[in-house]
């Protein structure tokens, strides 16, 4: 099973200086450790929250990507 971590971020320039990203892989990976995962595949991106998962551009690569296996 593929463990995937997807960070999202609206604000550029928290984006850019990787603030909420950070904080957001920080608690992934401390589930992940609880839950005896291992996240294989990180992605992040700066978009809405707004818009719909599968159209965001990393979004849309993700659902290709699981469709496919």
């Amino acid at each position: 099973m593929t463990v995937y971590f997807y960070g999202r971020n609206s604000s550029i320039s928290s984006f850019e200086k990787g603030s909420s990203i950070a904080t957001q892989k920080d608690k992934a990976h401390k589930y992940a450790s609880l839950k005896d995962l291992t996240i294989d595949v990180e992605v992040i991106e700066q978009v809405s929250g707004t818009t719909k998962f599968e159209s965001r551009t990393k979004g849309f690569e993700i659902m290709q990507n699981l469709k496919r296996h």
